[in-house]
């Protein structure tokens, strides 16, 4: 694309919208969020330190991911 055609769109984009890049980094976002569950309930349900961390790791990836595309988005 050109510099004028990337400038144009970006004024014509309404704040609020989210572009392709957005959706894909929100549904993401969801995915880690429902894997970092996943992991946590099976890791303090079977007592196993590693499946417990890594459903922490995942949720907070999840967070990171979520308040990176709302501030983005505001």
């Amino acid at each position: 694309m050109e510099k004028k055609e990337v400038l144009v769109r970006d004024r014509n984009k309404k704040k609020g919208s989210m572009d392709e890049w957005e959706m894909q980094v929100t549904q993401k976002g969801f995915s880690f969020a429902l894997m970092g569950i996943h992991y946590l309930y099976n890791g303090v349900k079977l007592h196993k330190k590693f499946e417990t961390g890594l459903g922490i790791v995942s949720a907070l990836a999840a967070v990171l991911l979520f308040v990176g595309c709302i501030s983005e988005i505001f």
